[in-house]
């Protein structure tokens, strides 16, 4: 699955600037994992300036809740020397929220409840520096990445 991220990333020419600036923007509003990929793959960035928010919370829903989560969940934790970093990527606050949704939708209806990708993501995440205890929701019921991972009744997204 992952074997595209590391053959010969390391000798590839840096992204053409329309799709370094508009490429994950527009994976990410069509919603389709294979674009999404191949945007990755041709070296389109989370952190390149123009980059929306909205995009990047959208992909990350798709890749935490959406239907192809389990397809897309291995582009964010390194498979290899040369896989791009997506979770060291993300600004403090998305990796919070992507934590969070990762750990909501492990029970999502579309998750194929493979807990060793969402281990990794979790991983990758919380080594970029999301923080496990910043609280999300309302004030009558916030939550917080430990508290989800404790729901999911995974002893190893608790770890």
């Amino acid at each position: 699955m992952a074997s595209y991220l590391d053959s010969g990333a390391a000798n590839r020419p840096p992204a053409h600037p329309a799709l370094r600036d508009r490429g994950m923007k527009k994976a990410c509003r069509g919603g389709s994992a294979s674009a999404i990929r191949l945007a990755v793959r041709l070296g389109a960035r989370l952190d390149e300036p123009g980059t929306s928010v909205a995009s990047i919370r959208a992909l990350i829903w798709l890749v935490t809740q959406g239907r192809d989560a389990p397809d897309l969940l291995p582009l964010f934790f390194p498979s290899g020397p040369n896989a791009p970093l997506l979770a060291r990527q993300l600004s403090q606050e998305l990796r919070d929220e992507a934590l969070l949704a990762l750990l909501e939708g492990y029970n999502s209806p579309f998750s194929s409840q493979a807990v060793e990708e969402y281990i990794g993501f979790a991983g990758a995440l919380l080594d970029a520096g999301a923080s496990p205890d910043l609280l999300r929701g309302s004030r009558v019921y916030p939550t917080s990445a430990l508290s989800a991972a404790v729901k999911t009744l995974s002893p190893d997204l608790v770890r």
